[in-house]
């Protein structure tokens, strides 16, 4: 396996582990700099904002929360179609009048004054949102009064502090319009590996030295101290030393050499990648398959009404094919010697010469598992010229 292909290899191991995306692949939303912008065209000292608890919400939740009769102002992102909803409770609305209006304690009184103050602060907010511009083309406009959504949104809520002064509000997106954002930024998709918010995720690392298989049957009957021969072990008892595979989840990554504690990585996993062929190339080889078939076999006669009447699953000479017992069913089970954890940005470096220093010991302790999960642990035995594993705890 290439380095380019490691690469590739790593990025789909961890965006399966980041549960990527409940958005698409849009630019990373800057709150700091909107916060400081938004601060200086409302004439505040400080600003600050953050994102709370994002959440799917029922049509009877999406205002649970905010206070009797909320605020409702509906926008949009065009051109993406649809309508989303700021939520503010009424005392957040008051909370900002008095601190916009420099004047503690008094708001105003009269509701047509208030609800157009009201739209005067939120398009002054979405044209600063706009000069930031965070996500390219999509302009934030006001919409027309528009009923919520009847299947329910999206929720995040949001927490703004200005000048010491907390406010509360929620944003909700309905499910065509986080579709239709999803869609527009999964079109050009930058990569997770060059994301620096991903630069600290922490991967799980394994690594993998043997190997067996057991039916469902033979595996319940297995008790504390007894042993199971191993089919493949790459670890050698008697040197102290051996080889490894390392691997992200179902991912191998790289072929590794353990030794006194520290662990070699000496070259990437033998992965290959599908190879592309192009349209000429596909008929080229189709050609030649064709050449290469025998002469078509003589049509066979029809069948007898005996034959007729059988299932089109009926097996030959009459033979029902039994299902194979649960019971029977193979478990493959893996043998670990290690598990540790490592960013996203210290594994994108790693490559083959790199030494980890993991504290691994000379007859090292270790997990049987199936699917990732630890089903038991164990120590590795000599018996005879046969290797397997003692169990000494059964379950993780």
């Amino acid at each position: 396996m290439t380095e380019t292909l490691f690469l590739k290899t790593l990025e789909s191991a961890a965006l399966e582990l980041a549960e990527i995306p409940l958005f698409g692949s849009p630019p990373t939303f800057p709150f700091e700099e909107f916060a400081s912008a938004l601060a200086a065209t409302l004439d505040l000292k400080s600003a600050n904002i953050s994102r709370q608890k994002t959440d799917w919400l029922s049509n009877e939740t999406l205002l649970e929360g905010l206070g009797k009769s909320p605020i409702i102002q509906p926008f949009s992102l065009s051109p993406l179609p649809g309508t989303l909803f700021w939520v503010m409770p009424q005392n957040t609305q008051e909370k900002g009048i008095e601190l916009l209006l420099k004047q503690k304690g008094k708001g105003l009184s009269d509701p047509a004054l208030k609800e157009g103050f009201l739209t005067y602060v939120l398009l002054n907010v979405l044209e600063t949102l706009n000069t930031l511009n965070p996500y390219g083309n999509l302009i934030a406009t006001l919409t027309e009064e528009t009923p919520l959504p009847e299947e329910g949104a999206l929720g995040i809520d949001v927490t703004i502090e200005f000048d010491k002064t907390t406010l509360l509000g929620r944003i909700l997106i309905p499910r065509e319009v986080r579709a239709s954002f999803k869609s527009h930024f999964t079109m050009e998709k930058p990569p997770l590996l060059s994301d620096p918010s991903f630069s600290t995720l922490p991967l799980p690392l394994h690594l993998q030295v043997g190997s067996t298989t057991l039916s469902s049957d033979d595996w319940e009957k297995v008790a504390l101290g007894d042993f199971i021969l191993l089919d493949r072990c790459t670890y050698d008892l008697q040197g102290k030393h051996g080889t490894a595979i390392l691997t992200l989840g179902d991912n191998p990554l790289f072929d590794v050499r353990i030794k006194e504690g520290k662990c070699k990585i000496l070259e990437y996993a033998l992965i290959q990648e599908a190879s592309t062929m192009t349209e000429e190339e596909k008929e080229q080889k189709e050609e030649e398959e064709e050449e290469l078939q025998p002469p078509p076999p003589p049509p066979e006669p029809p069948p007898t009404a005996e034959e007729e009447e059988k299932p089109l699953w009926a097996a030959q000479n009459g033979e029902e094919e039994k299902p194979l017992p649960s019971s029977k069913v193979p478990i493959q089970i893996t043998v670990e010697v290690g598990r540790f954890q490592m960013p996203l940005e210290k594994v994108t470096q790693l490559s083959p010469g790199n030494v980890l220093e993991l504290g691994i010991g000379p007859q090292p302790d270790v997990q049987l598992t199936v699917g990732g999960k630890i089903i038991a642990k164990g120590e590795l035995v000599n018996l005879g010229e046969a290797l397997g594993v003692k169990i000494l705890r059964l379950g993780e």
